[in-house]
């Protein structure tokens, strides 16, 4: 193949051997094409900016510091003027490298965790509301001989309703706008039907929660009280 990487055009080398895919750049977007030229082979426009940025891969067991020590006392060894910069572990390198997208998705999680939050007090309020308006039916129910846990499921259901529009709803959404993070995600669909699945457990598993502290707390309601008041 020909190559051009030199002042006088195009010029053809070998091919060795060919790689996998590369992300070099970012971890974002498809891998670019690449190509790797090995010493013997560069360009002699090039050999002075090579020779001048060598960037070094150590795999080693012993901790950064005192790894750092020895490679820069090796380094002094061969050169005494050599100097070195950037010496970061390959965890710290892909950090820096992910650290925007953790910063938005942290930020996500945030607003999600206080949607979540005004989710779950929403349905607590409105079922706890129902509750109060439903105390004569219940203390009638209860006085005619209906068990606590009919009382029980027939509160539990109608915030059951109220959870499975809120979920049709928001599923709906969510697919629809889900493709507005895309570039946010990493080998993650927009429409993944695992998260999709796993996320909906979640919110109806403490949507229920939210429903059966009301539910629980009108099986206790005493029918003479209740029809006193009525």
């Amino acid at each position: 193949m020909r190559v051009d990487d030199n002042n006088t055009g195009p010029r053809p080398v070998e091919i060795v051997g060919v790689v996998g895919d590369v992300k070099q750049d970012s971890l974002e977007g498809d891998p670019a094409f690449d190509v790797y030229i090995p010493m013997a082979q560069v360009h002699e426009d090039n050999v002075g900016t090579i020779t001048n940025s060598h960037y070094w891969i150590i795999k080693a067991r012993a901790d950064r510091r005192s790894l750092e020590s020895a490679l820069l006392s090796e380094l002094k060894k061969i050169d005494r003027d050599a100097a070195t910069s950037n010496i970061r572990t390959m965890n710290e390198f892909l950090s820096e490298s992910i650290a925007p997208r953790r910063f938005s998705l942290r930020l996500l999680t945030g607003f999600s965790g206080a949607a979540l939050l005004l989710a779950v007090m929403g349905i607590y309020g409105t079922i706890s509301y129902s509750v109060r308006q439903r105390t004569p039916e219940i203390g009638v129910r209860l006085a005619l001989g209906a068990q606590q846990s009919q009382v029980f499921r027939l509160i539990l259901g109608h915030g059951l309703k109220i959870i499975t529009v809120g979920l049709v709803l928001g599923l709906a959404g969510a697919f629809a706008l889900s493709r507005l993070i895309r570039g946010l995600l990493f080998n993650v669909t927009p429409s993944d039907p695992l998260t999709f699945v796993l996320v909906s457990a979640i919110l109806f598993f403490i949507a229920m929660l939210a429903a059966a502290l009301p539910a629980r707390r009108a099986t206790r309601v005493d029918p003479l009280i209740a029809l006193r008041n009525e």
